[in-house]
């Protein structure tokens, strides 16, 4: 997360995460910006962020590793355009999270620090355990189509063929044969 300085420059969290929580809260959906996350993964279980803590995770050209969760404050539970307080996302996350071993009290995502920055582009061949693909779409925090992420510009990427594990790296490679070649083995 920003506040946590050069151990911590960017935030990953599982949009299923925010899909499990809506699920707690009654609710359609969990806007995202309420959460300031930098990287929004799509294609892994619910807090399979969690197990990624110490592992290098490459995400694009970048590589970050996960250092930490990420503690949720008052600020989540109010709507992001009107600033109002309209979903008690701190009751939710303390109801099904509130008894598991965390380095954060309420704890939703994991911040991580860059050991390799880079970029992240549409088309981008990636692989993640026995999944791989390329990178089809990236949204912004606004739900806006972006064709490349820079460090510390916070995106959501889709595209991986399965759910991979908890704990998998995330490889970009030079091509598709190479991905599937690394999925294979």
């Amino acid at each position: 997360a920003p506040d946590r300085g050069r151990g911590g420059a960017a935030t990953l969290l599982a949009t299923t995460s925010l899909e499990t929580l809506a699920g707690q809260l009654g609710v359609e959906a969990v806007d995202h910006r309420r959460f300031r996350m930098n990287f929004g993964i799509e294609g892994v279980d619910a807090h399979a962020e969690d197990a990624w803590r110490g592992r290098r995770v490459r995400v694009g050209e970048a590589v970050v590793i996960p250092q930490g969760h990420v503690g949720r404050c008052v600020i989540t539970t109010q709507d992001p355009d009107t600033g109002r307080t309209d979903l008690d996302t701190l009751k939710a996350l303390a109801a099904y999270r509130g008894d598991l071993e965390t380095t954060e009290p309420l704890a939703f995502g994991v911040h991580a620090a860059v050991a390799e920055p880079g970029r992240v582009r549409v088309g981008d061949p990636i692989v993640a355990g026995l999944a791989y693909g390329r990178v089809r779409a990236m949204h912004d925090e606004n739900g806006d189509v972006v064709e490349e992420a820079y460090p510390a510009r916070p995106v959501q990427v889709q595209g991986l063929s399965t759910v991979p594990r908890a704990g998998d790296t995330f490889l970009v490679t030079e091509d598709d044969r190479t991905a599937r070649q690394i999925d294979e083995k």
